[in-house]
């Protein structure tokens, strides 16, 4: 099964950990990642936010 390079459209973002002073600020910069499971590690924590809101 072949895959069209051109189908993918978000670029990988590595993490820049010099600018990851808290947890807060790693997860974010997850949430921008673009791809890996980084950018579903990332929703799950908005997810739990969202819960414990309600």
């Amino acid at each position: 099964m072949a895959v069209d390079p051109e189908a993918f459209d978000v670029p990988v973002v590595d993490y820049d950990f010099t600018k990851a002073t808290s947890p807060r600020s790693l997860i974010e910069q997850m949430a921008r990642a673009g791809g890996f499971t980084a950018t579903k590690f990332a929703e799950a924590r908005s997810i739990l936010s969202d819960m414990r809101a309600e």
